[in-house]
């Protein structure tokens, strides 16, 4: 927590609901993940960045106080198991100009939010686009079984990990 304090400049975590469950998540990768030297760096890369957006995330709606009154009106979820086919549901309703599906870009990098659409020059983007682009060298193959890319839509592995 004190690296990302010190990271984003910001130190409000907003309400203590998470701390159970982060110091949960912290004893167990300690104790039962049997994680290695890599798997260490990279979860803690992980949370760090997870508690840099929460900060990031706080700061931003108590400074767009409106935000909250802003209604999503008939959300769309969609819930199976692994290897179900629930990426390629998605990927097609997020074709459909009536839904709004973010992009990985925008659930990797979510502060400050996107403000339209149609926005290729962020360059959170590319940023996005090169750690999809590690993750491939690290585990070829992997965008043969899951798909992933900065401008396609993200469903799964960060929103839940939040």
């Amino acid at each position: 927590m004190g690296l990302a304090v010190r990271q984003t400049g910001l130190s409000d975590f907003g309400p203590e609901s998470f701390r159970p469950g982060l110091t949960k998540l912290m004893e167990s990768s300690e104790l039962d993940a049997r994680l290695t030297l890599f798997g260490r760096y990279f979860a803690k890369r992980q949370l760090v960045e997870l508690l840099m957006h929460r900060l990031q995330l706080v700061d931003y709606r108590s400074s767009h106080p409106g935000i909250a009154d802003e209604v999503i009106v008939r959300p769309l979820f969609i819930l199976g198991l692994p290897r179900t086919g629930t990426t390629l549901l998605y990927g097609l309703l997020a074709e459909d100009p009536a839904n709004r599906a973010p992009l990985s870009w925008e659930i990797d990098d979510p502060c400050p939010p996107v403000e339209t659409e149609s926005d290729s020059s962020d360059p959170r983007i590319e940023r996005t686009q090169k750690r999809f682009d590690q993750v491939e060298q690290l585990a070829p193959g992997f965008q043969t079984i899951h798909p992933v890319g900065a401008l396609m839509p993200q469903e799964c592995i960060v929103p839940t990990a939040s």
